[in-house]
């Protein structure tokens, strides 16, 4: 699989609008993705203004948080397969039952920031 542009992003960094650049590039900011204010606010109102900038905020927070999120689920994942491997007599989530969801999402969430869950 192909890597990303590094990280960070920021929306509308330096004397650019509409564009969403890396940070991360030592010594340049190349644009990421670009989102023109102009497509489709006259003729066909698809997003407003004000949409695609709260879009852009949410696409440069998301990849921005990414990998501390992938990292966190990992840990999660790690401290609770110590409690489900520990010596109990019986099943670790016939003891702690709320710990099950929990566990099934952080597992469907680390797999889903590896790529394989939609």
């Amino acid at each position: 699989m192909t890597e990303h542009t590094a990280t960070p992003w920021e929306k509308d960094y330096g004397n650019t609008y509409g564009h969403i650049k890396s940070l991360g590039v030592e010594g340049h900011t190349p644009t990421v993705c670009k989102y023109d204010w102009n497509i489709g606010n006259e003729m066909n109102p698809l997003f407003s203004k004000e949409q695609k900038e709260a879009n852009a905020e949410f696409i440069v927070k998301a990849c921005n948080s990414y990998e501390s999120n992938q990292q966190t689920i990992k840990e999660l994942v790690e401290a609770l397969e110590g409690v489900v491997s520990a010596e109990w007599e019986g099943n670790t989530f016939d003891v702690f039952p709320e710990f099950e969801p929990v566990w099934n999402k952080a597992l469907e969430a680390l797999e889903r920031a590896k790529g394989g869950m939609r």
